[in-house]
């Protein structure tokens, strides 16, 4: 079997170029590896190169609209179609319709008709939605490795060493960008989230006055003002020094800020059980996923028996390490809340949304997962911890039994 080089192989009529372009740098932008004809022209395209990346794509997207279906596309279509059923592979069929085109236009080919279509009235005219929703129907490969914007590959697992030059890469960004960060992010926080937070926070620890939050992760401290002004005694931590030249410039007396690494909390005895909350928004994605069961033991270890956690990740697109320097791990929908169950934590409020806004400018359409989590009480703890000693820690191992 041939080893996959692409997410996605973009086919296109050439009267429709400007649309096929808008639509590789919205895939691209997203994470996707996307083959497209003119990407490759430089080098001289040749009917070869095309043969190749067809058997090497998981996908096939075939973008038509007024002008019908150019000659290429014929080729292309015939070509993946013979290929992947000659090979009983089911890679799927996307055709993406444009310009008012329906699956009952006859400029749709008979052959297309049978598969599931998404129509847009023009690329850059989509709503982020609906190219979410073109972006589900696209599967990827994670496992195996990564693939980044510049053509790097990077194999999994990711060890220490790799662990930290993602980690470095990722800071330095921040660091760089700080203030075009916060200039952009400022006025925009996720207010539904960190109210039904804030609302579990008070119902969980009643007897508290003013609760406190760890805000992990806090970047220019937008997030942690908002709840230091809803009364809540804030923490944040953070790696880049460039956010938290930032987030100290804000001078609330009910917010302080540090320059220390969530995956390390239990190195700090005076965090240990002291938090009624840890918000954790847009942080633990730029951790890859082999961190991701070592830093949720962290948060559990911050937080006091029944506080609350939340985490806010990107969903269903696949991992990037993007050309700036950014490292995103992306999940299927599912895997983080199973993950925080099996740890014993009571899953409250699960929500997404979908946003196409980025810190860079370029269109990113993105599905972000808000989880907001119970922490075990004592005893459940204590059962955790024993699993774990005894080296029990396994995935059919028994959960522990949520509360009433």
């Amino acid at each position: 079997m041939n080893a996959v080089k692409y997410d996605v192989f973009l086919s296109y009529n050439s009267k429709n170029l400007a649309e096929a372009r808008a639509l590789r740098d919205t895939l691209k932008n997203s994470g996707f590896r996307v083959f497209f004809d003119e990407d490759s022209q430089r080098s001289g395209i040749v009917r070869k190169l095309i043969e190749d990346a067809i058997r090497n794509s998981l996908s096939f997207v075939f973008l038509v609209g007024q002008s019908g279906v150019g000659k290429w596309q014929h080729f292309e279509l015939n070509l993946f179609t013979s290929f992947h059923v000659r090979h009983r592979e089911k890679r799927p069929i996307i055709p993406v319709l444009i310009e008012g085109l329906d699956v009952h236009s006859r400029r749709l080919p008979d052959s297309l008709r049978i598969h599931r279509a998404v129509m847009l009235p023009s690329i850059s005219k989509a709503s982020a939605p609906q190219l979410v929703r073109l972006c589900e129907l696209i599967p990827y490969e994670q496992a195996g490795g990564l693939a980044t914007q510049d053509s790097v590959e990077l194999e999994r697992p990711f060890l220490t060493k790799a662990q930290k030059l993602l980690l470095n890469s990722t800071v330095a960004f921040y660091d760089e960008n700080a203030d075009r960060y916060y200039s952009e992010w400022r006025d925009h926080v996720p207010e539904g989230p960190m109210n039904t937070f804030m609302e579990n926070v008070r119902t969980y620890n009643r007897k508290v006055l003013n609760p406190r939050i760890m805000d992990a992760g806090c970047g220019p401290g937008h997030h942690s003002l908002f709840f230091a002004k809803k009364g809540f005694l804030v923490e944040g931590i953070d790696l880049s020094t460039g956010f938290l030249k930032i987030a100290n410039g804000h001078n609330h007396p009910r917010c302080r800020f540090a320059q220390q690494d969530m995956r390390f909390l239990d190195n700090k005895s005076e965090k240990r059980g002291q938090f009624d909350g840890v918000w954790a928004c847009a942080s633990v994605l730029h951790l890859p996923r082999e961190a991701l069961q070592p830093q949720l033991y962290q948060f559990l270890a911050a937080l006091k028996p029944e506080g609350v956690l939340h985490l806010a990740l990107q969903v269903n697109f696949p991992s990037a390490l993007q050309i700036e320097g950014r490292f995103f791990e992306r999940y299927a929908q599912r895997d983080v809340p199973n993950e925080l169950q099996r740890l014993g934590f009571e899953i409250v409020s699960e929500t997404t949304n979908i946003t196409e806004r980025s810190t860079t400018q370029e269109r990113k359409v993105k599905k972000w997962l808000h989880v907001t989590a119970i922490a075990p009480r004592i005893r459940d703890r204590l059962r955790l911890v024993n699993r774990k000693v005894r080296g029990r820690e396994q995935d059919h191992a028994k959960p522990i039994r949520p509360r009433n």
